[in-house]
Order: C-alpha cells, then structure tokens, then sequence
C-alpha cells in the first residue's frame, strides 16, 4: 500500500510558498554576505597559493627526480656490462639518445679514474642539434674531438691538442670526489655551467667493477633555465609570483631570470658568474623578505603553518612555502607571494554578488507566480497525456505526480482507479483490436470480414489422465501457469489468442492487425511454446510429479474473422473450414506420434524460414480430399531431433511410397528407421508398404491416406 503524504489547500500552499521566498531571500543575503566577507581574503588566498605551490613543487620534483633515476639505471647497465663504455663511437650515440629523451639534462658524461671524458651536449644553435665531446688523455697532452650533428659548430668549438694540464679536466669539479667519497648518486650545488653561463645543478654517480675497483664516473648536467621559464610564466593572481630556492639561499628560479646569476670580476679582470644569493637580490625585495622571514624557514616538528602574513614598507603580502621532502639530494623551498591587495578585487566582486543575491530574491516573488502555476500546469499536463494513452488503451505505465495540492491529488487517484478497472476489463478481450477500434473511432457490431489467416491449436496431452492423478488446486496452477507462458509466446509473435478450451489454446494471427509472414510467425511461436514448457516442466519437477507435453496443429487458409455473437455480447474470433482442418491436425499428431504438424498452405507460405519433412497426404477426419501434412522440425538451419542424413533417407522413401515402390521404399524407411530409431512415423509407413505389398492399392491409388478418427 502506498504511503500517503500530506496535502494541503491549494490557498494554503500558495501563501506557504511565498512566505518561504520572502525568508529564503532574506536569509541567504545574510549567510553569503557573511560568509563571503569572513573568508574570502584569507580562505580563497590560501588555497590559490598552496595549489601554486604545490604545482611548482611537483614540476621541480619531476624536472630533477627523472635524471636521478636515468643515473641509477645507467650506472646499473655500466657494471654489469650491459652498456659498453670502452667502445665511444656506439657510446656516444648512446650519450645523445640519453639527452634527445631527457630535454632538462643539458650535458650527460662519462668520465674515466685517469681523466678521459665522453659526453653528449645540447647545442643552442638554429637547429638545436647535439654533439659529442672526447678529450683522451697521454704522453702529456689532452686531444679533444668533436663530432658535431651541426657542421657549423666546429668552427665555434674545434678540435685541439693541448697540453694536459691545461685542459678541461673533471676530476677537478666538485661532484668527481664528492661521488667517488660517497661510492653513492650526489647532488651538486647550484653553480654557472662554463660554456653556458647558466645556473645549473649535476648529478653523479660512481660505477664500480665486480673486484670493486672504480670504472668511472657517470654526471648529469641538469640546466635550470626550463625550470625557471616554467617558474616565470606560473600565474599567481594578478601580480603574484612563485620561486625556488635552495637551502643555502641560492635561488634556483624565479619570474626575473636576469636575477639568478651575479657578475663579477675576478683579479684577472675577468667576468665570472655565480648564483645569486637571496640577500644580493636587488629588485625582488619581497622575495628577500619572504625567504628571510622566520616563518619561512623549514619546521622540523611540522607546526608551523606554512602560509603566514610579511610587509615590505607599506605593502602587505601573503606567502606560502613547501619545502622538498627529505631523503632527496637537493632540498628546495618552493615559495608563492601574493600582493594582499590582489585579493580586495575578490572582496568587491563579492559584494557586488551580494547584490545581485538580494536582488534576485526580491524579483522571484515575481517568478512564484510563474513557478505555482508551472507546478499545477505540470500535472494537469501529464494527466492529459495519460488520459491519451487510455485512449490508445495503452496501460502498461502506471504514471503518477504526487502532487501536496488536494485536487490535484484527488485527480491521480481517479485515474489510477480508472486504469485498475481497464486493465481488468483487458484480459477478457485482445488488446490489438481494443486499439484498432480506438484508432477508427468505430463501434463493435456484428460482422466479420474474409481473410487468409494462419490458425493454431494445442492441447496438453493425456490432461484427463493428468488431472484425475492430481490435486484440482495443484492442477489449477499448473495449468494457469502453462496458459500464461502460451499467452506470452503468442503475444510475443503477434498472435491473438481467441480462447482456452480446457487444457487447449485457440490462436489466430494475421488479425485484427494485418500480418504479411504470419504463416512464419505462427510456425516460431509454436516452436517457442515447446521451448517454454520444456522450461516449465524441469521447474515443476522441484514441486510436481506432472509432465506436461503438448501437441500443435497448424493451417494456413481462407477464414472469417470479425465480431460473432449477438448485439449484446460479442466475441472476435474466427470461422471456417481452416479451423478445422487446424484441430484435425492438432489431433492428427496422436496417430503418427509427432509434436508439430502444419498444413501444405502454412508450409508453403514459410518454407523459406522453417525446416519440417513431408510427413503424408493425408485426409482428415469429415474430408475426402487429401492435403500434404509436415512436421514442424525448427527455424531455418535447426533440424532439432532430425539429422539431415536421416532427413534424406526419408524424402526418398516417401517418394517411393508415393511411386508405389512400395518394396523399395520399404527398405528406404528400414534404413531411415536404424538411424532414427526414436521416430515412430517410420514404422507405421513399413507397416503400410508391407500391407501393399500384400493387397496392391488399386490403379487409380493417389496416396491419400484417409483418418477414421479425429
């Protein structure tokens, strides 16, 4: 039972409604306005910073951490001689292969415990193309070769002889003992790359033979400058901006690029560069100041908040910072600043939202009038929808509008009242034909008209025996559950189903709506009824002892169909000889013990969609002429029982029989009857053959088989 909900007076609901507006409104200009005003500045400040900086903390996380990993892999393939370093002509396509995949590593080298150096190095030419570096040590001298990608470049970078000395040699930069004392990967300091003059960081790491003697060391050059053009074009508000910086104070990026390094001169008079520290920067006094802060700096016990307030002379800042987890060989602080000013715009833009709310709210008392009549026109329309699908006699959609207006409600439940009446009034008659007369906006009245239908009969066999075995109640429903499953399968073919006689069903197709293949149709929901009770029958066998079989007979043909009966009751059914002929056949299947048996019109008209075998010419019971009958076997390509061997054999016993070749058809359906041994047609055509054989039918014999009985 459906619960039932309250319902009100539409006056009621109507002054409800706009009493609820007018406090809503109200209401929320209060709670935004507040809420707004409370925690816009600082709430929206500090997720925007901690996104930002998070975000910039990940960049430079995943701009280092993939050349970290490059190394170890590297190092891996060196000592177990997966990688050959002695062979530099294949290692040197290996060295750029490494920088072409890694665009951050702006020099990958191999160097030796006696000084000889390979490396690939990124080219800032037009074409951004590679080049290799060999400098090999001996007899006092160093000799460098180049193997350029670009041509060009061996005019800006040749080839030398020089004394050893004076030439390039690794194990004097800071990663070479740093790496062979750790025996582990190392991190450099921030330091001026020579030939670029751009602030960069290395890694390296020592490889070692299995006896433990060094083999060399493996670096990384990892230019800063992507990471800093990254940090630059990084949005923070309006003129906010994020930075890098390690834990000594170098900064390693930031929006102002020229910022990063510092010239100098050494006393030679020569330029020389070095990163700049965050104390010497000089048109970033935020940054200095928000680095410098104590809030900045990193919190070993993690209670320190990293969002925090600074000023610089009259002008107020936030700031957020993240620092690189430990157990990485560079520790950062990735920092965000924000102008506090940036955020007032923030502030007005939710004022003026404040507004627009208060606004809004005063012109919806406008919209309630719109909004209740929208609510009562709504379910008045879906009532007119409904009441069109009645029309159609369309009940399978129980549609419903609760509804808190009392007429409104009172309305629903008539039409569900209504419909619960209908459907009842439904089972007694075909829906097909209710709609039909809905369509035409005719009357019922007596009167039928002559048509080619496909008529079906089926009938439980041994019922009588069946029902005196069982219990009348079990009996009953069984029996309403068998006639549901047969009513689904004809409704599910587009049949009609005129009647139960007992145990029998009466089905018709190809009215009331016209059916061009409702010969086929007819065929497939007689297969269908079989599939279906077969199914039955093994769920019954949980709860019964019954075994329901049926048989089917089937005839295509001439019929009146229309309304029969009086003025006052009437009944849409069919009449004319292809009814009986139908239940002769139904019945026809007792004497030859088949399942399905269709008449010659119904096998000529679905040939094409059916398999079926010629089974006889047969007269039934009350004729004297003879029609072909066929069993039913299955849908095309589905001998069910038969094998196609079998199906063979038996056309041309038949043809025999039919020559009167009786002797040679006799062993034709011996034969037939060895393959099949299930199939009881076989030996009553042998037990026919032998008979005429004995007493030969006279000349004038067609073949005609003529029934004695029903």
């Amino acid at each position: 039972m459906a619960k039932k909900h309250m319902v009100v007076k539409f006056r009621i609901f109507l002054s409800t409604i706009i009493l609820a507006l007018l406090t809503l409104a109200v209401g929320s200009i209060m709670v935004v306005t507040y809420f707004l005003s409370r925690n816009s500045t600082a709430g929206l400040c500090r997720q925007l910073m901690e996104r930002t900086s998070e975000e910039a903390a990940n960049s430079a996380f995943g701009y280092l951490k993939p050349v970290e990993d490059l190394l170890k892999v590297t190092r891996s393939q060196v000592e177990h001689r997966r990688l050959d370093v002695d062979n530099w002509e294949e290692l040197g396509d290996q060295l750029i292969h490494i920088i072409q995949v890694y665009p951050q590593i702006n020099m990958f080298m191999w160097t030796r415990p006696n000084g000889d150096i390979i490396f690939s190095k990124s080219m800032e030419d037009n074409g951004r193309t590679y080049s290799v570096k060999m400098i090999r040590r001996g007899d006092g001298v160093a000799r460098t070769v180049w193997r350029h990608q670009n041509p060009g470049n061996s005019g800006v970078f040749p080839d030398l002889v020089e004394p050893e000395a004076k030439a390039f040699d690794p194990r004097q930069r800071p990663w070479w003992p740093k790496a062979v004392a750790a025996r582990d990967l190392i991190w450099t300091d921030i330091y001026i790359f020579f030939s670029d003059r751009q602030p960069g960081i290395a890694a390296a790491t020592p490889c070692y033979s299995s006896d433990g003697s060094l083999m060399g060391v493996l670096t990384a050059a990892v230019s800063l400058d992507r990471l800093s053009t990254y940090i630059k074009n990084l949005r923070v508000a309006k003129t906010g901006q994020a930075f890098i910086v390690d834990q000594d104070g170098r900064m390693v990026g930031m929006r102002d690029l020229d910022e990063l390094k510092v010239e100098r001169l050494d006393a030679m008079g020569q330029k020389t560069y070095e990163p700049r520290n965050v104390v010497d920067l000089r048109r970033s006094s935020e940054i200095r100041a928000a680095v410098l802060a104590p809030q900045a700096k990193e919190d070993g016990d993690g209670k320190r908040s990293p969002f925090f307030q600074f000023a610089v002379g009259r002008d107020d800042y936030f700031a957020y910072f993240v620092h690189t987890p430990p157990g990485y060989g560079w520790r950062w602080r990735v920092g965000v600043i924000v102008p506090e000013d940036d955020f007032m715009a923030q502030v007005r833009i939710n004022t003026a939202i404040s507004l627009i709310i208060s606004l809004l709210c005063f012109l919806s008392f406008g919209v309630a009038a719109t909004f209740l009549s929208k609510r009562v026109s709504t379910p008045l329309h879906l009532l007119a929808l409904d009441a069109e699908r009645i029309k159609r006699f369309d009940l399978s959609v129980d549609s419903s509008f609760p509804s808190i207006i009392y007429e409104i409600e009172e309305m629903w439940t008539a039409f569900a009242n209504m419909k619960k009446g209908l459907r009842s009034f439904q089972k007694f008659v075909p829906s097909d034909l209710v709609n039909l007369l809905l369509e035409s906006g005719q009357v019922a009245e007596v009167g039928g008209e002559e048509r080619n239908l496909t008529v079906f009969f089926s009938d439980i066999a041994g019922f009588t025996s069946i029902s005196e075995k069982m219990d009348p109640q079990a009996l009953t429903e069984l029996l309403s559950e068998y006639l549901q499953e047969m009513s689904e399968s004809v409704a599910q073919h587009h049949g009609t189903v005129d009647k139960f006689i007992g145990d029998s069903v009466m089905a018709f197709w190809g009215a009331p709506r016209r059916l061009e293949d409702h010969a086929v149709l007819t065929c497939l929901a007689a297969l269908d009824n079989r599939a279906r009770l077969a199914r039955l029958v093994e769920k019954w066998k949980l709860r019964s002892s019954a075994h329901f079989d049926i048989r089917i007979g089937i005839h295509t043909g001439r019929l009146v169909v229309g309304n029969i009966g009086a003025h006052n009751r009437l009944n849409y059914t069919v009449i004319g000889d292809t009814v009986n002929t139908a239940s002769r056949l139904e019945s026809l299947n007792k004497a030859y013990g088949t399942k399905i048996i269709i008449g010659e019109a119904t096998w000529a008209a679905a040939k094409e969609k059916i398999e079926a075998r010629l089974l006889d010419l047969v007269a039934v019971k009350g004729k004297t002429r003879g029609i072909n009958v066929y069993e039913l076997l299955g849908a095309k390509g589905q001998l069910g029982w038969a094998s196609c061997p079998f199906l063979s054999v038996w056309e041309e016993a038949a043809d025999r029989y039919f020559a009167k070749e009786f002797k040679k058809a006799l062993e034709l359906f011996q034969r037939a009857l060895e393959m099949e041994p299930r199939d009881p047609v076989c030996s009553i055509f042998i037990g026919r053959c032998r008979d005429y054989m004995a007493n030969p039918p006279p000349e004038n014999w067609d073949g005609v088989y003529v029934m004695k009985t029903k």
